[in-house]
């Protein structure tokens, strides 16, 4: 077996190369504070869903569930809460979020559940790659 030598360095990534083929290794192992996103997301929906889809997603992992007002998610967005109103209904009608309206103490909440994309994730790229053969 050919030994592969580091070509160089970049952050905890090691990059070589053998034969015009890049190899990557991951040399990092910490696996907390991060969130996973199914690659559906980014090529199917418009940069702010994606993003707001990134950002509910990473509140509710943290913790399992988000407890955010939406004028709290509109200020650490950076934007206005109707955005934060159109994106929830944007990302509902494309059925990746389930809102549900629950009535307490005089106010209305909004129960986001975010729906298991993971298989239909596999399908989308599975069928794109039979279609390339």
């Amino acid at each position: 077996m050919t030994e592969i030598r580091p070509e160089y360095i970049i952050g905890n990534t090691v990059f070589s190369e053998e034969d015009d083929i890049i190899i990557i290794k991951n040399l990092e192992t910490v696996r907390d504070n991060y969130t996973q996103i199914p690659n559906i997301i980014y090529d199917t929906l418009e940069l702010s869903e994606s993003g707001f889809y990134g950002y509910i997603k990473r509140t509710a992992w943290e913790k399992g569930k988000c407890t955010k007002t939406a004028r709290t998610m509109a200020k650490e967005l950076g934007v206005n809460k109707d955005t934060i109103t159109k994106l929830k209904a944007a990302l509902e009608e494309k059925g990746l979020i389930l809102i549900c309206k629950e009535f307490y103490g005089g106010r209305t909440y909004h129960i986001i559940s975010i729906i298991d994309v993971w298989q239909k994730n596999h399908d989308y790229y599975q069928q794109k790659k039979e279609s390339q053969e």
